[in-house]
């Protein structure tokens, strides 16, 4: 299938704008209870993998240009074009991030200054995910063509962002001091409560689509199995967000194997986020 490299931009872009809001609330949170140096200490990595996701994931983006080398060119109609738009804000993100990472590492600028770079970092990351919504909003896709694609997008945003800086600050629990853990295990708890909402609206959002699905008649055209599909993908995203709830809201430190189960928990829901993402591509209705 041709959208391939899409299916990991779209995916990874959106992890990794995700991941980077998350990590706000644990810098917030660890400063608190811990300290500021083990808050700059701990994000500062989980930045360095969100920067890495976010380069990967626009070297997959260029593998669906048919020349690469013109790749520049997206950039030439930002009045008009949502694909322009999401190239540059994927662009401006990805800078961002690599200044951040900088400023860590050399210690550059005061806080009130990293803030604002933070928090602009952060908006353009908003702004990407929904221009990236944008762009599948197409009269000639009515499965796409709805308010529905952008509540999508951002569920899977934060679903797959919570689930990966979880799945980071798990293994870092268990290799961490006793007051660092329990820093951790307080972040935790609070990503539990946020994926629970999300499972709710993953839910929610499921019937509405297949209703618009209908109303098209695009299981018609594509058949029974896609509806199937759709329905059969809530398995493991339910799977995974219960084990790894019940593990975020544990209330001691979480050992080797509890880490580890949270890391198949978020298995599990990135491969039914990618299933998803796949089955959102086969739902664009053909042109008549």
């Amino acid at each position: 299938m041709k959208e391939h490299s899409l299916v990991y931009f779209t995916i990874s872009a959106q992890m990794a704008v995700g991941s980077f809001l998350i990590i706000g609330v644990v810098y917030w949170r660890v400063g608190r209870i811990a300290s500021a140096a083990e808050s700059v200490h701990l994000t500062g990595a989980f930045l360095v993998l969100i920067g890495l996701l976010m380069a990967l994931s626009l070297l997959a983006s260029l593998f669906h240009l048919g020349s690469p080398q013109n790749a520049w060119r997206t950039l030439s109609n930002l009045r008009r074009s949502w694909l322009s738009r999401e190239i540059l804000f994927a662009l401006l993100f990805t800078g961002l991030i690599g200044i951040l990472i900088l400023s860590q590492w050399f210690r550059l600028g005061n806080l009130y200054a990293l803030a604002l770079l933070a928090g602009l970092t952060a908006l353009c990351g908003l702004a990407l995910v929904y221009s990236m919504a944008r762009v599948y909003m197409l009269r000639t896709a009515p499965a796409w063509n709805s308010w529905l694609t952008p509540a999508a997008f951002f569920t899977t945003t934060f679903l797959l962002g919570n689930l990966f800086v979880g799945t980071l600050l798990a293994v870092q629990s268990v290799f961490s001091p006793l007051a660092l853990s329990l820093a951790i295990e307080s972040v935790l708890g609070g990503l539990g409560v946020g994926l629970t909402i999300l499972l709710l609206l993953e839910f929610t959002l499921l019937p509405l689509q297949l209703s618009v699905m209908a109303a098209n008649e695009i299981e018609n055209k594509f058949g029974r199995p896609l509806i199937q599909l759709y329905l059969l993908r809530l398995v493991p995203v339910f799977i995974g967000v219960t084990l790894a709830g019940i593990l975020f809201f544990s209330s001691a430190p979480l050992n080797l194997p509890a880490a580890l189960a949270v890391m198949a928990a978020f298995g599990s829901v990135l491969t039914s986020e990618v299933f998803g993402r796949i089955l959102f591509y086969e739902s664009r209705q053909p042109r008549l």
